[in-house]
């Protein structure tokens, strides 16, 4: 409860520009890509040639792409199956900072593991900001490293989720 509304308040706060969209039922490939403006046509008779297109050009916005309510794409009413596999897609890109966030998991969802979101001690915190620097946030420099994961782990209540939102933004 409040993913989106976090979600929401770190961008603000950040004064970070970022672009949302809620998911339903009628959402499209080709409508993503026109609110995004990416410039892409889709043939949805070929969705699977134009998804790699929709992907590639989602990965030139440099800012981050929030799709709400995930699991509302692809139901037993709504069948979506390829607009889902897309947008799952987007997650093993690094050069897009793409966010699903939704409020529950539909049983096409039985082949993900256990979804616990585990909160981490402070020193285990510390441990993991310092792992997701090495690894991912090269990029990252701050003048008081210490100080600074102290701040985060204040913010983001020692759950990592929160933690990586801020280190990306």
């Amino acid at each position: 409860i409040g993913k989106t509304h976090l979600l929401k308040t770190i961008f603000e706060e950040n004064k970070s520009r970022y672009f949302y969209f809620q998911l339903n039922s009628t959402t499209s490939l080709q409508s993503l890509a026109d609110r995004l403006n990416l410039g892409v046509v889709i043939d949805h008779n070929k969705l699977e040639v134009y998804s790699g297109e929709f992907i590639e050009a989602l990965k030139k916005i440099n800012v981050p792409v929030i799709f709400e309510d995930f699991y509302e794409i692809d139901t037993k009413d709504y069948p979506n199956p390829k607009l889902k596999n897309t947008l799952l897609q987007l997650k093993d890109s690094d050069s897009n900072k793409t966010i699903i966030v939704s409020r529950a998991l539909d049983s096409t969802f039985s082949y993900l593991p256990n979804l616990e979101i585990r909160y981490l001690e402070q020193e285990e915190h510390k441990k993991f900001v310092e792992a997701f620097i090495k690894y991912r946030g090269a990029h990252l420099k701050f003048e008081n490293l210490a100080e600074t994961i102290s701040k985060i782990w204040d913010a983001s209540r020692g759950y990592p989720l929160v933690s990586e939102i801020f280190l990306d933004i």
